[in-house]
């Protein structure tokens, strides 16, 4: 009987088979996550799939009722569905999650299977024998369409599978005849996976009014550690922080902080915002926190040295990056206070430099290396000296460089013609001066470290 069904089936109802397209439906393989118990929320469905990132980039939250993973590439990295199963139910326990797991070479099918028994079915092959002793309720379709199912007699997949194709498809619907196609692999069946987010948020609420700075720490630890965890996961980086302090009958107070380079760790994130918070004056007591980055940037890292470095210091201070201290210190004074020094295409040495806030972009817009050699430390207003013979200058050839003329700033009408000169002072400290080509005095300017 079944070959005269296959018989009667009009050539033009059949499905598209592409060959590449057939190889990978046999190449995926998926686990479906039915979540029994508490009934899965949004926020319980975000939080599952963050960790669920962990077994594999590909995790397609189903709303209402759990989650799908591609883990055909996980296999081999964790050396068998066995471990998979076996982290997945840990994690599961550990949230006091009841749940039930089902694995099929089509995420379909495995949505079906996983809401009626736990069932591992690893070969394309089985699908039709899996799949076909379902109750019509495991498909989810609209009632209306399992009641007409009801009325034509059928009450399994495999009752529909039995049925000639064209005559499904006239007297149901092609959907309905394209989701048993997809169940078997016959069609693609794309999921996407969930979207990196642009930015991160957390917020905490506190049990009540308080501005003790313990506690506020605290919830800082917690809210930066799920960054660090997310960051990672999605490898990203941030440049910038807000923290927020929401206060019960006024307004909330708005701290924003900008790191040295983007960090993707919390260490490096808390340091600044715990010496925020410490001199940070609240307008009330704060009832709860909010915390969120700017934009996210694709994480960048250095290439490992060699040899790993040898800290001194047996807490692991050392291990943290040099411009850290940078950063808390502009957590405690504010970045307008703490700022690092960037170069200008200029050639009048004072005005060839600029306060830098952002250190990611400091240095690309000054002028190429220099011929002569410069001083750190600039005067702010260059020292006249007298004229003629510098007193600086001492006896012999070796206290004076060949000078070094500079002509600039005719077009903004503080024209500058200097010969600057390195002198060894009278007390050996290396000075940089010049001479002014008009009025022939001279200047003391810098002073070398």
């Amino acid at each position: 009987m079944r070959a005269e069904l296959h018989r009667a089936w009009p050539k033009e109802s059949l499905p598209d088979r592409d060959p590449q397209t057939t190889h990978r439906q046999a190449q995926a393989l998926w686990l479906a996550l039915q979540l029994l118990y508490p009934k899965p929320d949004t926020a319980l469905l975000d939080s599952l799939a963050d960790w669920a990132e962990v077994l594999t980039p590909i995790v397609v939250p189903r709303p209402g009722e759990g989650l799908m993973l591609e883990i055909r590439g996980s296999l081999r990295y964790f050396s068998g569905l066995a471990e998979i199963r076996r982290q997945l139910v840990a994690e599961l326990e550990r949230r006091g999650l009841r749940a039930r797991l089902a694995v099929a070479p089509t995420p379909l099918a495995a949505a079906w299977l996983v809401r009626c028994r736990s069932v591992e079915i690893l070969e394309p092959s089985m699908l039709a024998g899996a799949i076909g002793s379902l109750p019509l309720a495991a498909t989810a379709w609209p009632e209306e369409v399992q009641r007409l199912l009801g009325q034509m007699g059928l009450r399994s997949v495999a009752d529909c599978l039995r049925l000639p194709r064209a005559g499904f498809a006239r007297r149901v619907g092609r959907d309905w005849l394209a989701d048993l196609d997809r169940a078997l692999g016959r069609l693609p069946d794309w999921r996407a996976p969930r979207r990196v987010p642009q930015a991160l948020r957390r917020s905490v609420e506190l049990m009540f009014e308080t501005s003790d700075r313990v506690l506020l720490a605290e919830a800082l630890r917690g809210m930066t550690a799920a960054f660090e965890q997310e960051l990672r996961r999605c490898q990203s980086q941030v440049a910038e922080i807000e923290l927020r302090f929401r206060h019960l009958r006024c307004g909330a107070t708005v701290t924003r902080m900008r790191f040295v380079e983007p960090v993707h760790e919390s260490a490096r994130m808390l340091g600044p915002l715990l010496a925020r918070i410490e001199s940070l004056r609240l307008a009330r007591p704060a009832i709860g926190l909010t915390l969120a980055t700017g934009r996210l940037m694709p994480l960048a890292v250095g290439q490992p040295a060699l040899l790993p470095a040898v800290a001194d210091d047996p807490a692991g201070a050392a291990a943290l990056p040099e411009f850290a201290l940078v950063e808390c210190l502009r957590g405690r004074y504010g970045s307008h206070r703490v700022h690092g020094i960037d170069q200008v295409p200029e050639h009048r040495p004072e005005r060839a430099w600029r306060r830098s806030i952002d250190q990611s972009s400091a240095g690309t817009g000054g002028p190429a290396a220099q011929a002569f050699e410069r001083p750190l430390w600039l005067l702010p207003e260059p020292q006249k000296q007298g004229r003629g013979r510098s007193p600086f200058f001492q006896e012999g050839p070796d206290s004076v460089t060949d000078p070094e003329r500079i002509e600039s700033g005719w077009w903004d009408g503080r024209e500058a013609r200097r010969d600057y000169h390195v002198v060894i002072g009278a007390a050996g400290e290396k000075l940089w001066l010049y001479r002014d080509c008009q009025s022939h005095d001279w200047y003391l300017h810098g002073i070398f470290g």
